[in-house]
């Protein structure tokens, strides 16, 4: 007899941001979102993805959380602050419409008691920093109630350049953190 072995992945998930308009380094265009959307389509089914974690920033958390909803994907959200803050600071301050995807999510996930605000000071330069250890902290404790391997079940995506732009690069510190903890770290990017 033949037996099939399903191997379920708990992804958490980091990436950048659109690129401001005035940006001199390009990281990730706007006009590049629909390749970035159909590669994290791809590549979550192809990691055969049950549980996403991430942020909700412009750019590539919005992509992979609208992405997850189409592919009935569970979504974990986790703001460092406050919805209104966050949105603000990270979601209309770039190109796009990101605001009305960022409130369907909120609202969807809200609805779901699938959203957890951290409540870390937004004026502290660790926060994003913090955020990363806890979102790769939720999805190791989400892959530990699935699996007794749950560190071969875990997954940090990353969406972006492929290089760090210094100590305050926050996608860069997710992977460091992400491979500090056990992770395998699969890339996506974007340019």
């Amino acid at each position: 007899m033949l037996r099939t072995i399903i191997k379920i992945m708990v992804i958490a998930f980091a990436g950048r941001r659109i690129d401001a308009l005035d940006s001199e380094e390009v990281r990730f265009p706007l006009s590049q979102v629909p390749l970035i959307r159909q590669r994290i389509e791809n590549k979550l089914i192809n990691l055969n993805c049950n549980t996403l974690i991430c942020s909700g920033a412009c750019g590539s958390d919005l992509i992979a959380l609208s992405v997850a909803r189409s592919l009935d994907i569970k979504r974990e959200l986790l703001l460092p602050y406050s919805v209104e803050i966050f949105r603000r600071e990270s979601v209309t301050d770039r190109p796009g419409n990101w605001g009305e995807l960022f409130d369907q999510i909120v609202q969807e996930l809200t609805l779901n008691k699938s959203i957890t605000i951290l409540n870390f000071d937004e004026r502290d330069p660790q926060t994003y920093f913090k955020t990363n250890e806890k979102l790769v902290e939720k999805a190791i404790i989400i892959s530990k109630k699935q699996s007794i391997n749950y560190l071969h079940n875990t997954i940090g995506l990353i969406v972006w350049e492929g290089r760090s732009y210094g100590t305050n690069d926050t996608t860069n510190n997710f992977k460091k953190v992400a491979i500090n903890q056990g992770l395998i770290i699969e890339e996506i990017l974007t340019i």
